[in-house]
């Protein structure tokens, strides 16, 4: 009884080998058409992209440029008033640690 399991599994299995080298071989196997669709895939979300940047890329040169003038005049500003509460912090740290 083990023998003839054993023949029927491996006469399977080289049933399974044949179909499938020669599946393998024929033109339009699904591997060759899962390719095709990754290419058209990869080449579509490509142009998007392209296209999307073409749109944005002016848009966000303009932001850029506003939002470090903003940020250049907030940093302006807290250099402008916080400059002296730090210079009378330090003097007065200075004085209390070094005795003049």
């Amino acid at each position: 009884m083990k023998k003839i399991m054993l023949r029927i599994i491996f006469a399977s299995a080289f049933a399974l080998t044949l179909c499938l080298s020669a599946n393998a071989q024929k033109k339009d196997s699904t591997a060759e058409k899962a390719v095709k669709l990754v290419v058209v895939v990869v080449g579509q979300s490509a142009k998007l992209t392209g296209r999307t940047i073409k749109v944005v890329a002016p848009v966000a040169l303009r932001l850029t440029e506003k939002s470090a003038v903003v940020s250049a005049k907030a940093a302006g500003f807290i250099i402008e008033k916080t400059l002296p509460v730090a210079k009378k912090l330090i003097v007065t740290y200075l004085k209390a640690k070094l005795p003049l």
